[in-house]
């Protein structure tokens, strides 16, 4: 009978041990402490700041590593974001659109995730495109990401990021949680 009730006894300590953990070793735990709020949203601006002025050395600095190692190198990435950025730049002016009045807002964060050694969260933004005598405002989201514990972070734009793309550079995340779905945008007329 005691021999019965040892072995009941440890499997029961057993099951608690691999529920625990196996909740220890979940990719996607809410991160408790907030304190990275402040350093993310400077980031998310300098981020911004050297997009806006085509600093591709800078934005590279705070873009995430593994979009850059997929383009090779550093500078192969800034050659092809060089690239890109021109089509856009012709695409929107043919449609009327200036893309050198744009401007980032951001102003909070979401909630913090481990996946693997890395800390992440949710940035929604809102993107200010000035369109000929309007401003055309629309709702997406950056990912922000650190794989020092918080001290540094760096970025990727996920609004409209493929799927097979999320599941390339984001193995380990939840794509509802990393993909904040746009609003709708909407036109506002510039005072004069």
């Amino acid at each position: 009978m005691n021999s019965r009730l040892n072995i009941v006894l440890f499997a029961f300590a057993f099951n608690g041990l691999l529920s625990f953990y196996s909740y220890a070793q979940s990719p996607q735990k809410p991160y408790k402490n907030a304190q990275f709020t402040e350093r993310i949203l400077e980031s998310a601006n300098a981020w911004n700041t050297a997009k806006n002025n085509k600093d591709y050395y800078t934005q590279a600095k705070y873009t995430y590593r593994k979009l850059i190692s997929s383009h090779g190198n550093v500078e192969k990435w800034i050659s092809d974001h060089q690239k890109a950025v021109v089509r856009i730049e012709e695409k929107n002016a043919a449609g009327g659109f200036s893309t050198s009045k744009r401007n980032l807002i951001f102003d909070q964060t979401g909630k913090m995730y481990h996946a693997g050694e890395e800390i992440y969260c949710v940035v929604p933004f809102s993107d200010v495109l000035k369109v000929r005598d309007r401003n055309y405002i629309s709702y997406c989201s950056l990912v922000a990401i650190s794989a020092d514990k918080g001290e540094t972070w760096t970025f990727a734009e996920v609004t409209f990021m493929k799927d097979e793309h999320l599941d390339k550079f984001f193995p380990s995340f939840d794509k509802n949680v990393i993909r904040h779905k746009p609003k709708q945008g909407r036109y506002e007329e510039v005072p004069e």
